[in-house]
């Protein structure tokens, strides 16, 4: 009996120590766990903050992506804008390129012709002397050449066909055939105390004599008639209708 109390006492002496060292162990592993709880909270704050911090960040690279796209369509509308400018000024360039060219060819022609033509009347003077020269009446104008006849010297002479300087002139429309001729003076009979005097008339002589004695091309004579029944000029010149066929000619390209 006695041995059966010690054997309870014992019993229960280790269950109480048994039950104290549980204890013991489940209140440190409640600390344990609480411990593990708290830093499981902490690491669950941070990782929030951080959260809330990517977040805010991902919002500011959201805004700043829309800024950009703004940005970047602006800029697209003004680098099309630009584009199309500069394609439109590169094609007005271009053009006033080709009417500058146009412009120096035209001026490089009508300097030829200038050229021709003055060539032609060096040529022309060339074929007058030394019959006719300044000294009697020669005179060079521009563009042409102009030999004046005295009214009063002609109209004693018969046969004008054969007069020097008429014969120089006629030689020098047959070697340049270019030349037209202009003959300057009185056409129409002159009247003096009413008495009207035909054969005073040198103008028309000289006309006959071109168109008849020297049977000159009447397409190359040109009349021009004046009051002056003193003088009659002779213009020698290249022919006027060739000269503006050629600059319509060459203002058309």
């Amino acid at each position: 009996m006695r041995l059966t109390l010690v054997f309870f006492l014992f019993l229960s002496g280790a269950s109480s120590m048994i039950l104290a060292q549980k204890k013991t162990d489940l209140i440190e592993d409640l600390k344990a766990l609480n411990e593990l709880v708290g830093r499981k909270d902490d690491e669950i704050s941070r990782l929030k903050k951080s959260l809330v911090a990517e977040e805010t960040l991902n919002q500011t690279y959201l805004f700043e992506i829309e800024n950009l796209k703004t940005t970047n369509s602006a800029l697209m509308k003004r680098l099309s804008n630009f584009t199309s400018q500069s394609v439109s000024n590169i094609i007005s360039i271009g053009d006033q390129i080709e009417s500058m060219r146009v412009l120096e060819k035209q001026d490089q022609a009508l300097r030829q012709l200038i050229i021709e033509e003055d060539s032609t009347l060096i040529e022309t003077m060339k074929q007058l002397a030394p019959v006719v020269n300044k000294a009697n009446g020669m005179l060079i104008n521009r563009g042409s050449i102009e030999v004046s006849f005295s009214a009063l010297e002609y109209a004693l002479k018969d046969s004008l066909h054969l007069d020097p300087k008429l014969v120089r002139i006629d030689s020098a429309l047959r070697a340049i055939t270019v030349l037209e001729l202009m003959i300057s003076g009185a056409f129409e009979p002159v009247i003096i105390d009413s008495v009207t005097i035909d054969n005073e008339l040198i103008a028309p002589r000289f006309y006959e004599v071109f168109s008849k004695k020297f049977d000159l091309d009447q397409n190359r004579i040109k009349l021009v008639p004046t009051l002056n029944n003193d003088t009659v000029i002779i213009t020698l010149r290249p022919s006027f209708q060739r000269s503006y066929e050629r600059i319509r000619s060459i203002l058309k390209r």
